[in-house]
């Protein structure tokens, strides 16, 4: 089916001729009219097999390849080196959608379109200047590590500079909810034993080898509970607050309910070792390379899909089709979907013709997409500087109960690195999606108060500026992130990825699916995202590897002259 061209010598119809013919391997999305068009062209040549003058000139289909002048003593094919012919499109212009197109068009398949929905490349990777410094609206950072594709091209770009040091997570600004400081040494403490009720959470989980269906929160609360209790009267309250603290923290990636890790997922997520680093153009440095890397016209911006057929059984090609909204169509021999999670979610039931399998489906609806927004405040004046210590503060969830509305879902307020003017403060779970129905007025206000509030600085001025992430109610994105939910196991994820219809000796997949959703093991990364895109693309091509393999091209006459 896809094979690369060959050379036929003519000898057949013209011993004395130094000409030859050129074919093409037969692109399966073109008309199959046109070859019979080449064929009346043949049988034109074997019945004239000595005129000169050009018999056909195939215009529609005619390859830049020219006749070679180049005779060979031997009669038969000499294989050439051309690039792949089949049809590929790949919606999405994420992380994962403009890895699979590099990777692709590295490896000698040019016949690509990518088509995204929003008016930007990036997808949840936005990076944008506010003040006097970068924001990342998405992934705000990532960890080095020998094998993260991520953090070895940021590097070799030029787009960071070298590690510093993880700072000490023990030595952050801890406040209780009247925005009085905890004593440091109590939370160094604190800090100590909580790392080492981690490291046996994790423990029990490769011992239980997933057989449990216990959530590990309920682990963790009976420590907390026992460590409290070996602390000085005095201290317990504070002691429990830094526990739970730190708990919300690291339970965050599960929507801000610790309650919905289980001890059969515990272990899935890998947590790459190393410092973290800041990458001083944001990650769109990454997507600006990627991007760029690729012809203009592959990329097709403000496409939004409405439906996408595949699976039917005709031997009339394209195999899929891409419907935009616009009515506009692209034909493809292979599609790679990128599609975030949350939108698959809405549009499942009505995006694909024919409608996904019961396990594709069961794994969209199982796997939670996570809600998880970030708001940038720039001040005229650091209203912070009383405290020159300050870097982060986190809030545990009992002492933000008392809270109105969507500022129960505060979890953090930190200031951005290399700016004296700009503070972060990150709001998770559902507050999140209520947060960003507000407007920017009444955010701004919320805030104010908050700030006011846990500072205890009546004199906080109002921030000049505000910008703020929406993915959560953006139909582009609906949400954040995906995570390792109660009742979620790794075969879900594998499930989402795996392509359709699957693959047997008579049928090859149409559809396959790539994003962070479908990493296994680095699920809501940006490492996931590029990974999947990366593992697509070679699954794509090893598909056509075996084409080649396994059948014989057909031709495709591209210029015949004799």
């Amino acid at each position: 089916m896809f094979s690369k061209g060959i050379i036929l010598r003519p000898n057949c119809l013209n011993p004395n001729s130094q000409q030859i013919a050129v074919l093409n391997v037969w692109s399966p999305t073109r008309n199959i009219n046109l070859l019979q068009k080449c064929k009346d062209c043949l049988n034109a040549l074997l019945k004239s097999p000595h005129q000169t003058e050009k018999v056909c000139n195939v215009s529609e289909s005619c390859c830049s390849a020219r006749a070679s002048e180049e005779t060979s003593p031997h009669l038969g094919a000499t294989e050439v080196t051309t690039q792949y012919s089949a049809n590929v499109v790949i919606i999405g212009a994420g992380l994962a959608g403009l890895s699979a197109a590099n990777h692709l068009q590295e490896n000698g398949v040019d016949n690509i379109t990518v088509i995204e929905a929003c008016p930007r490349p990036g997808g949840r990777i936005r990076s944008s200047w506010f003040g006097d410094s970068v924001i990342e609206l998405g992934s705000a950072i990532c960890k080095p590590r020998i094998t993260n594709p991520i953090v070895n091209d940021l590097f070799h770009d030029g787009l960071t500079k070298p590690l510093v040091n993880n700072a000490d997570r023990s030595r952050g600004l801890l406040l209780r909810s009247d925005g009085s400081v905890i004593p440091y040494p109590l939370t160094f403490e604190v800090y100590q034993i909580f790392k080492q009720i981690w490291v046996l959470a994790h423990e029990i989980e490769l011992e239980e080898s997933g057989r449990s269906k216990h959530s590990v929160v309920k682990f963790l609360g009976g420590r907390i509970e026992q460590e409290v209790r070996n602390f000085p009267s005095s201290h317990q309250v504070d002691a429990e607050r830094v526990f739970h603290g730190l708990a919300s923290m690291i339970t965050a990636k599960s929507n801000h309910d610790s309650s919905l890790i289980t001890s059969t997922n515990f272990g899935d997520f890998i947590q790459l070792p190393g410092s973290r680093i800041k990458v001083p153009l944001g990650h769109f440095g990454e997507i600006n390379t990627l991007y760029k890397a690729l012809p203009q016209n592959k990329v097709h911006f403000c496409k939004s899909v409405v439906k996408i057929r595949w699976g039917g059984v005709s031997d009339v090609f394209p195999r899929g089709v891409v419907i935009c909204e616009n009515g506009e169509s692209f034909p493809a021999d292979y599609i790679i979907i990128t599609i975030p999670l949350g939108v698959l979610k809405a549009l499942s039931d009505t995006l694909f013709c024919p409608g996904l399998p019961a396990s594709k489906l069961d794994a969209i609806l199982k796997i939670p997409v996570g809600f998880n927004s970030k708001i940038f405040l720039e001040y005229s004046q650091p209203f912070w500087m009383w405290n020159k210590d300050f870097k982060k503060a986190t809030f545990d969830a009992k002492s933000m109960e008392c809270k109105k509305g969507w500022l129960k879902g505060v979890d953090s307020v930190q200031l951005v690195q290399g700016s004296n003017h700009i503070v972060r403060v990150t709001v998770a779970g559902p507050q999140a999606q209520c947060m960003e129905c507000l407007s920017d007025r009444e955010v701004i206000c919320d805030l104010s108060d908050f700030l006011k509030e846990v500072f205890c600085k009546k004199d906080i001025p109002e921030p000049v500026k505000i910008k703020r992430s929406g993915w959560s109610c953006d139909p582009c994105f609906y949400g954040s992130y995906t995570y390792m939910g109660c009742g979620v196991s790794s075969k879900d994820f594998y499930n989402l990825a795996s392509p359709l219809p699957e693959q047997t000796e008579l049928c090859d997949p149409v559809l396959l699916f790539a994003g962070e959703a479908t990493c296994p093991v680095n699920f809501g990364t940006i490492k996931g995202a590029k990974a999947s895109g990366i593992r697509e693309a070679e699954r794509l091509l090893q598909l056509i590897r075996l084409q080649q393999e396994k059948e014989p091209p057909c031709p495709q006459l591209m210029e015949c002259s004799i």
